[in-house]
């Protein structure tokens, strides 16, 4: 588990929480943890934390604390109380530095939204749209303050898009590469695309 003292440099952070599986659940984050099988304690911890470090390096003042739980699915959630929980299957799936940019945009919607005032999901909502454009935005910022190449985040939510079956998260995703593609081709001579 990863706590630190944490608060962006230039905008508040997200934290994290933990759920243990000898202990009963004593939350609603708590009971969501335990009923997707848990916190997982492997090594897929150590290269969460690795990823994360350089992020939380521009932080001070708050505590993040990121775990992996046992979902298979690409995912990772962020909880208003500031707990983020990357998937299993993620970690799996995802390169050092596009672990660094699904942390970011979890980051990101403290950063963007100043306090969560629900839980939020790397994959979106339809109703959340504009909230993970903003996340993603700050998450490239703190990527590039982290010198983090930007496109770890296009990358990311590329995998993320191709492992979804529903047609309009799909196309969501699509929608906020192409966003972010913009964004980078200003700062970033390399456009990633499909």
């Amino acid at each position: 588990m990863l706590g630190r003292s944490c608060a962006f440099l230039l905008i508040p952070l997200i934290a994290l929480g933990c759920a243990s599986e000898s202990s009963p659940p004593a939350s609603s984050m708590q009971i969501w943890v335990h009923q997707q099988g848990g916190i997982v304690q492997d090594a897929r911890q150590a290269r969460v934390d690795a990823a994360a470090r350089p992020l939380l390096a521009h932080c001070q003042g708050r505590t993040v604390t990121i775990q992996v739980f046992a979902m298979d699915q690409l995912c990772a959630y962020g909880w208003p109380s500031g707990n983020i929980f990357i998937s299993r299957g993620l970690v799996d799936h995802l390169t050092n530095q596009e672990l660094s940019a699904t942390v970011a945009h979890e980051l990101g919607h403290l950063l963007s939204d100043g306090r969560l005032q629900s839980t939020v999901s790397l994959r979106g909502y339809p109703s959340s749209y504009d909230r993970e454009v903003r996340a993603d935005a700050a998450g490239i910022g703190l990527l590039q303050a982290s010198g983090i190449p930007p496109h770890a985040m296009v990358t990311m939510l590329r995998k993320v898009a191709d492992s979804v079956d529903l047609p309009q998260v799909k196309l969501a995703i699509d929608h906020r590469i192409a966003i972010l593609n913009s964004e980078i081709k200003s700062t970033d001579p390399v456009v990633y695309q499909r």
